[in-house]
């Protein structure tokens, strides 16, 4: 039961021991150890810059740059929740599939304002992954309430993501407040946050309109 939820369809929907989740943490590990670099973003954090795509590549690898162990741990943390859940229920592919999504169109963001979203690490695309939790309950919560077990690990991992959204210790300290602050005050977080909750809106609409035409047909 933790490892898989029941009634998988197909090999590509299963969890592989959380294969996905694994690589994803070792690609940040393997970027920390070997290719990080800091940059300092506070100059140009701002929404009026030119479209610039040119450094795309730039800004899609800095989603797995970290400024220091702490920042790493964190976001790895935060991540193995999030994405061990996502891939206990769609699989090790989909997993790796969604980080390079919501990385690719939050940097997107960031390069298309050369900055505009600002800064460095996976905390966008673990804010992503929460927006994508969130609506993905909401569009399931009928099947996840039969089963009372699934409910249960439903509410945790959503009560895991509000703490996760409360932190304000940033990278060299340890804190949190009542309210998500670590959601409402930093542009990269609430950017992906409304990246997950829009792609993945959309997905599940068309997922739905899919299934009903197959129905209907």
């Amino acid at each position: 039961w933790l490892l898989n939820v029941s009634k998988k369809k197909s090999a590509i929907s299963k969890n592989f021991f959380f294969v996905g989740t694994g690589f994803v943490l070792l690609v940040n590990l393997f970027v920390y150890l070997f290719f990080n670099e800091t940059r300092d973003f506070s100059k140009e954090n701002n929404w009026t810059a030119l479209l610039d795509f040119r450094n795309l590549f730039v800004h899609f690898s800095s989603a797995f740059r970290h400024s220091n162990l702490q920042h790493l741990l964190l976001n790895g943390l935060c991540f193995l929740v999030a994405g061990g859940y996502v891939e206990r229920k769609y699989g090790s592919v989909s997993v790796v599939g969604l980080v390079l999504l919501f990385a690719l169109f939050g940097e997107g963001l960031t390069a298309a304002n050369h900055v505009g979203t600002g800064g460095i690490g996976f905390s966008g695309v673990n804010f992503a992954f929460y927006g994508y939790i969130i609506v993905d309950f909401i569009f399931t919560l009928k099947e996840i309430k039969r089963d009372r077990k699934e409910f249960v690990l439903s509410i945790i991992v959503l009560c895991l993501i509000y703490v996760a959204a409360c932190f304000c210790g940033g990278t060299s300290t340890f804190a949190f407040k009542i309210y998500p602050y670590d959601l409402i005050y930093n542009l990269g977080h609430y950017t992906g946050f409304l990246s997950g909750l829009v792609l993945t809106s959309v997905m599940k609409v068309c997922s739905l309109n899919g299934k009903r035409s197959a129905q209907g047909g």
